[in-house]
């Protein structure tokens, strides 16, 4: 599916930057080699990323 028609990312490529630690869309775009243009992708790449997010550790589990 494509996420950026300007930058015409793909969301395979959105997951793989989410992947690799990016956690903004704007973080993602610069990891991609692009930054965002027109600006109407921005929520739905948002969205996109929160749920490509990998959970966050539970530190209290480790501290015990």
């Amino acid at each position: 599916m494509i996420v950026c028609s300007c930058n015409r990312i793909r969301e395979t490529e959105l997951k793989t930057a989410v992947a690799c630690g990016h956690r903004s869309v704007d973080g993602v775009y610069r990891a991609l080699g692009c930054a965002v243009q027109c600006g109407s992708c921005v929520d739905f790449a948002d969205e996109l990323i929160e749920r490509f997010r990998p959970p966050a550790a539970d530190t209290r589990a480790r501290a015990a």
